[in-house]
Protein backbone atom coordinates (compact mmCIF):
# COMPACT_ATOMS: atom_id res chain seq x y z
CA UNK A 1 0.00 0.00 0.00
CA UNK A 2 2.75 2.12 1.19
CA UNK A 3 4.35 1.40 -2.54
CA UNK A 4 0.98 2.33 -4.35
CA UNK A 5 0.83 5.68 -2.82
CA UNK A 6 4.69 6.56 -3.15
CA UNK A 7 4.55 5.95 -6.70
CA UNK A 8 1.09 8.10 -7.10
CA UNK A 9 3.01 11.01 -5.25
CA UNK A 10 6.29 10.83 -7.61
CA UNK A 11 3.75 10.80 -10.61
CA UNK A 12 1.88 13.68 -9.65
CA UNK A 13 4.99 15.74 -8.51
CA UNK A 14 6.22 14.64 -12.15
CA UNK A 15 2.87 15.34 -13.92
CA UNK A 16 2.59 19.05 -11.91
CA UNK A 17 5.17 20.83 -13.35
CA UNK A 18 3.85 20.22 -17.06
CA UNK A 19 0.82 21.98 -16.31
CA UNK A 20 0.92 25.05 -17.58
CA UNK A 21 -1.01 28.35 -16.06
CA UNK A 22 -1.95 30.95 -18.18
CA UNK A 23 -3.69 34.06 -16.81
CA UNK A 24 -5.44 36.36 -18.50
CA UNK A 25 -4.16 40.47 -19.24
CA UNK A 26 -5.91 42.00 -16.83
CA UNK A 27 -7.91 44.49 -18.22
CA UNK A 28 -6.42 47.64 -16.82
CA UNK A 29 -3.44 46.32 -18.79
CA UNK A 30 -5.31 45.07 -21.99
CA UNK A 31 -4.32 48.36 -24.11
CA UNK A 32 -0.40 47.71 -23.29
CA UNK A 33 -0.87 44.25 -25.27
CA UNK A 34 -0.08 45.57 -28.50
CA UNK A 35 3.04 47.70 -27.68
CA UNK A 36 4.58 44.77 -25.70
CA UNK A 37 4.33 42.50 -28.30
CA UNK A 38 5.34 44.37 -31.15
CA UNK A 39 7.49 42.32 -33.17
CA UNK A 40 7.17 39.26 -31.21
CA UNK A 41 3.34 38.32 -32.46
CA UNK A 42 4.78 35.00 -33.57
CA UNK A 43 5.31 34.37 -30.22
CA UNK A 44 1.73 33.94 -29.57
CA UNK A 45 1.26 31.37 -33.17
CA UNK A 46 1.67 27.67 -32.35
CA UNK A 47 5.17 26.39 -32.46
CA UNK A 48 6.19 23.28 -34.07
CA UNK A 49 6.24 19.67 -32.15
CA UNK A 50 9.70 19.14 -32.41
CA UNK A 51 11.13 22.42 -32.81
CA UNK A 52 10.01 25.87 -30.34
CA UNK A 53 11.39 28.17 -33.13
CA UNK A 54 9.19 27.17 -36.03
CA UNK A 55 6.23 29.05 -35.40
CA UNK A 56 3.01 28.32 -37.64
CA UNK A 57 0.78 31.61 -37.92
CA UNK A 58 -1.37 31.11 -40.77
CA UNK A 59 -3.18 27.65 -40.81
CA UNK A 60 -5.29 26.70 -43.80
CA UNK A 61 -8.08 24.65 -43.52
CA UNK A 62 -11.44 23.93 -46.50
CA UNK A 63 -10.05 24.63 -49.75
CA UNK A 64 -13.16 24.47 -52.59
CA UNK A 65 -12.64 24.53 -55.61
CA UNK A 66 -14.92 25.02 -59.09
CA UNK A 67 -13.20 24.37 -62.21
CA UNK A 68 -15.24 24.93 -65.61
CA UNK A 69 -14.04 25.02 -68.76
CA UNK A 70 -13.17 28.67 -69.00
CA UNK A 71 -11.83 29.15 -65.83
CA UNK A 72 -12.45 28.38 -62.08
CA UNK A 73 -12.97 29.85 -58.37
CA UNK A 74 -11.70 29.06 -55.20
CA UNK A 75 -11.97 28.88 -51.12
CA UNK A 76 -10.26 29.00 -48.61
CA UNK A 77 -10.76 29.12 -44.92
CA UNK A 78 -7.27 29.86 -42.63
CA UNK A 79 -6.83 30.01 -38.76
CA UNK A 80 -4.65 33.58 -38.89
CA UNK A 81 -3.12 33.90 -35.49
CA UNK A 82 -0.68 37.11 -36.40
CA UNK A 83 -0.42 38.89 -39.24
CA UNK A 84 1.57 37.70 -42.42
CA UNK A 85 1.85 36.24 -45.75
CA UNK A 86 -0.61 33.65 -46.60
CA UNK A 87 0.24 31.71 -49.83
CA UNK A 88 -3.00 31.31 -52.57
CA UNK A 89 -3.26 28.43 -55.18
CA UNK A 90 -2.11 29.15 -58.66
CA UNK A 91 1.14 30.44 -60.57
CA UNK A 92 2.82 32.87 -62.38
CA UNK A 93 0.49 31.42 -65.17
CA UNK A 94 -2.46 31.37 -63.71
CA UNK A 95 -2.74 33.78 -61.27
CA UNK A 96 -5.46 34.36 -58.52
CA UNK A 97 -7.84 36.95 -59.93
CA UNK A 98 -10.48 39.11 -57.72
CA UNK A 99 -9.42 37.63 -54.91
CA UNK A 100 -11.87 39.23 -51.39
CA UNK A 101 -11.16 38.56 -48.01
CA UNK A 102 -14.28 38.98 -45.54
CA UNK A 103 -15.85 40.34 -48.81
CA UNK A 104 -13.22 43.25 -49.59
CA UNK A 105 -10.98 42.69 -52.57
CA UNK A 106 -7.30 42.14 -51.58
CA UNK A 107 -4.08 42.66 -53.82
CA UNK A 108 -2.22 39.53 -54.60
CA UNK A 109 1.75 39.69 -54.57
CA UNK A 110 4.07 37.74 -55.72
CA UNK A 111 6.04 36.24 -53.00
CA UNK A 112 9.04 34.03 -54.02
CA UNK A 113 7.06 33.73 -57.37
CA UNK A 114 3.60 32.15 -55.05
CA UNK A 115 0.51 34.27 -55.29
CA UNK A 116 0.23 35.60 -52.38
CA UNK A 117 -1.60 38.18 -50.13
CA UNK A 118 -0.95 40.10 -46.34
Amino acid sequence: MRCQIRIILILAIMIFPAITFSEPIPRELESWKPWVLHGSDVKLCPAAFNNGEAYFCSLPSRLTLAVEADGGTFGQQWLIFAEGWVSLPGSAELWPLQVTVNGKETPVIAQSGVPSIF
